[in-house]
């Protein structure tokens, strides 16, 4: 970070510098050139809105970039269209700004001169029905599929050849039918799939006879089971899905749409025999040495996890762990390693059980037991799998949450451990993204970027760097994520980064935590200390851990002050305004500070927000006995907790958090509970 800012001060300095030595006497709009520049930087335009609309030019004299992020402010705090649309043809004439300008002259109605990108010709399947096919994948992406299934009919009745032809084509035609389905009570989905399974059939033996190598009858056969498989499955025919998306998967045609088939598999296994895991837990052991990217199953495992948890179903739990032990990957290790080891603790095991669940070929060579004996196997076992699974991404840390309470339960420090991506086609793909842009290109886009922080329009870089997150290098990226924080848009810079970590091509690393290298740096921009004076004053007073006020802050907004939740939930900590209302009286009648303003609090005070938000989860922490079960009040619900909790008296809270009803309030305790020990350990480094 200190290197950042001094790379800042320098370009700032080289250009101010520059700048106002070269044209001292030089003014901008009656003011002086360098007043000029200082202005916009702070995001101040008074200077030109109180100037005539022809004089909008001079602003290039700061810079030639200059105009175009004038012209943004301009937008957004005047809506002077008329200057607003001279300042981007100024900002035209910089190769920078170019064709930034262009899209936002063609987004206002004006005309650049021939330099409007052509609209993009229709496709030849679009063109050939131009009134069915082309408004049908419109209404798809609109998600308006009675209106597409509609237009699609009208399609079909001239000719069903196109769909054929185009994968993509007959995917839409495939979501029409499924989706169109809960309107019309079913019908669609299973007349769409009576048709694919009639054209399945058709290339299948021979009667399309322009498919003409297995490949493409493979690929057509695949799309046309599985998008039939998914019809049945909406009309929740289970038997007949089951068995088409079995088919589906012998003709899969890579790795991901065999991940696919198997999650589908497994789902409507579930889903066919709600209350048994025989079949289930065969599927999980049949299919898991075949699934190729795991975290593509983890909502599965989620949800299955929850039922045998709730159902206290410990010896499927344990049928299943080797399995997922020998190929599940460090996510959903974590997460199994961990309850396998609270029922171990808390004797829901067998010791034969348990045993039997911890490394079969390991059991197979010492005559069946582990450590010379059922009775040695202990809860350490899995919690020390749990610990050395660790594992934590820029955008998923539930599962840290099960390796920093492993970590504890181990009397141990949690590790921050990022995986890195092992490369292969994707890497490739990437990196020959990022060559392609070319050298210059290149730097006209760090330039046109760093301009938003130059000229004081910040607030409105997220959405361009964000068209370049997947062509820019990894270090631009994480400069501009700095750059974002620097300028308190924290929200924008933990969304960059936990983006660009990513990245196949994401390969640095962290493998010891006493070195500040590019992956600390990477989590310290992922889990800020912003507003650090409050967070710290506020902990302090209430007695409220202060890792977990920041774990519950950026859980629940990002770090964002004026952010407002669909329910109504306002601010930095999401207080509901009775609550924050209640709060406030309550702090008030102690003898504390009154932050009411003519009856009305101001929520997106990070002042006001933190210190109600602070006090309510010590209030509810007094009430839980506990800081799991505020969090997961202060999510779901003081009074239903409390029920379910009552409801399972021999679960441990770990075991307990598993059981909670809703999957919203189970992954809110982790991901707080995790971000915190983040923030404990990053305080550690701090030293």
């Amino acid at each position: 970070m200190k290197k950042h800012i001094q790379n800042i001060a320098l370009i700032l300095s080289f250009f101010f510098c520059g700048a106002l030595s070269a044209c001292a006497s030089e003014t901008v709009l009656d003011i002086p050139k360098k007043d000029a520049l200082l202005s916009l930087k702070k995001g101040d335009i008074s200077f030109i809105t109180g100037a005539r609309p022809a004089r909008m030019t001079e602003i290039s004299k700061i810079d030639a970039t200059a105009p175009f992020y004038a012209a943004l402010l301009l937008e957004e705090y005047d809506k002077d269209d008329e200057r607003t649309a001279l300042l981007l043809q100024e900002a035209l004439k910089s190769p920078v700004t170019r064709d930034a300008a262009i899209k936002k002259l063609s987004a206002l109605g004006q005309n650049t001169a021939g330099t409007r990108p052509d609209a993009a010709a229709p496709s030849d399947t679009a063109a050939a029905n131009p009134g069915n096919i082309a408004a049908g994948q419109s209404a798809v992406g609109q998600k308006d599929y009675n209106e597409a299934l509609r237009k699609f009919q009208l399609a079909l009745d001239d000719e069903d050849e196109f769909f054929l032809l185009d994968k993509d084509l007959l995917g839409d035609l495939g979501k029409a039918f499924q989706y169109a389905a809960a309107a019309q009570k079913g019908i669609p989905a299973r007349t769409g799939a009576a048709l694919f399974l009639n054209w399945e059939k058709e290339i299948r033996t021979g009667n399309r006879l322009w498919v003409q190598t297995e490949t493409e009858r493979n690929e057509r056969r695949y799309l046309l089971l599985f998008y039939a498989a998914r019809m049945m499955r909406q009309t929740a025919e289970y038997g007949e899905a089951e068995t088409l998306f079995t088919r589906a998967l012998s003709l899969a045609p890579d790795s991901e749409q065999t991940d696919a088939c198997i999650w589908y598999i497994l789902d409507i296994s579930f889903a066919a025999n709600a209350g048994k895991t025989e079949k289930t837990n065969e599927l999980i052991k049949k299919y898991m040495p075949l699934m190729s990217d795991k975290t593509y199953f983890l909502d599965f495992f989620e949800k299955y996890t929850h039922f045998l948890c709730l159902n206290q179903k410990w010896d499927d739990i344990a049928e299943i762990f080797p399995y997922i032990h020998r190929y599940g990957g460090p996510e959903l290790l974590a997460k199994y390693a961990f309850i396998m080891g609270n029922a171990v603790e808390l004797k829901f095991l067998t010791p034969e059980k348990a045993a039997a669940a911890l490394d079969l070929p390991f059991l197979e060579k010492s005559g069946g037991k582990f450590g010379g004996g059922y009775a040695q196997t202990q809860p350490e076992d899995f919690y020390q799998i749990a610990y050395d699974s660790d594992s934590i991404t820029g955008n998923d840390i539930s599962s840290f949450y099960y390796t920093a309470s492993a970590a504890k339960k181990l009397g141990k420090n949690p590790r921050l451990k990022i995986p890195v991506e092992k490369g292969g086609a994707a890497a490739a793909k990437t990196q020959k993204k990022i060559q392609n842009t070319g050298a210059q290109a290149d730097e006209l886009t760090k330039k046109f970027l760093n301009g938003f922080f130059l000229f004081g329009a910040g607030h409105l870089a997220y959405p361009y760097i964000m068209e370049n997150v997947y062509t820019l290098p990894i270090a631009e990226l994480r400069s501009l994520a700095e750059s974002l924080a620097e300028a308190e848009r924290w929200g924008e810079s933990i969304r960059l980064a936990r983006t660009y970590m990513q990245r196949p091509d994401y390969k640095t690393s962290l493998d010891d935590l006493k070195t500040d290298n590019l992956r600390t740096a990477d989590l310290r921009i992922c889990y800020p200390f912003a507003f650090s004076r409050l967070v710290k004053k506020y902990a302090r007073e209430t007695g409220m851990d202060e890792a977990l006020l920041y774990g519950l802050i950026r859980t629940e907004s990002l770090f964002i002050p004026d952010i407002v939740s669909r329910a109504g939930a306002v601010g930095l900590t999401q207080l509901m305004p009775e609550t924050a209302r209640e709060t406030a009286q309550w702090l008030a009648r102690q003898g504390g500070p009154d932050y009411f303003t003519d009856g009305s609090l101001q929520l997106s005070y990070p002042d006001v927000n933190i210190h109600l938000g602070s006090i309510y989860f010590q209030q509810l922490k007094t009430r839980m006995n506990g800081d799991l079960l505020a969090l997961l009040s202060y999510n779901g619900g003081m009074n239903r907790i409390r029920r379910w909790r009552n409801a399972r008296p021999a679960l441990n809270d770990a075991l307990f958090l598993e059981s909670v009803d809703y999957t919203e309030t189970r992954e809110y305790g982790r991901q707080v509970l995790a971000a915190a020990a983040i923030y404990r350990c990053l305080e550690n480094l701090n030293g």
